[in-house]
């Protein structure tokens, strides 16, 4: 029986890495690895190396006891990723949406090549090369202020994951 080669590991190619921050406040960033291409036996690192501050969010006090999670989330795969998608601001609750900037139905319609001009069509082919295969893993983080009281279980916090 012959092996499908596309499917056997290559230990000589290179895959794409980027490193997103999910917060607590539902923010994604990649600000900490942006994403490149590591090779076998080499190392991507974030920051350039360079040391990570854990904080908590300005509008947080630092007080004993105060903590934020972070999800540090690396993603890899076989070809480069658009990382526009994976940029999103934390949600502020009390931000106030101007309501004319969403279609009376307050569905989002796209209107861009391949779709009709009265934006009757939500959805359309997909453009480009896929990522080919790809997988992900996260590592949660919790930075909390020292001196306060016991840190409370993992239901007291959400955000992405938790």
């Amino acid at each position: 029986m012959a092996l499908d080669p596309a499917a056997q590991p290559l230990p000589d190619r290179k895959l794409w890495c980027l490193l997103l921050d999910l917060t607590d406040s539902y923010a994604a960033d990649s600000a900490l690895y942006r994403g490149h291409f590591i090779g076998p036996g080499h190392t991507g690192y974030a920051l350039d190396g360079d040391p990570v501050q854990l904080s908590l969010p300005p509008n947080r006090a630092v007080v004993p006891g105060a903590a934020a999670r972070d999800w540090l989330k690396l993603i890899v795969a076989e070809r480069e990723l658009n990382t526009v998608p994976f940029q999103l601001p934390a949600w502020d609750p009390y931000a106030v949406v101007a309501r004319d900037r969403v279609p009376g139905d307050g569905v989002l319609r796209f209107t861009g090549p391949g779709h009709a001009a009265d934006g009757s069509r939500d959805l359309g082919p997909a453009y480009g090369a896929a990522a080919g295969r790809w997988t992900t893993v996260t590592v949660p983080l919790r930075t909390v202020v020292p001196g306060g009281a016991a840190l409370p279980g993992p239901g007291a916090f959400t955000g992405p994951g938790g």
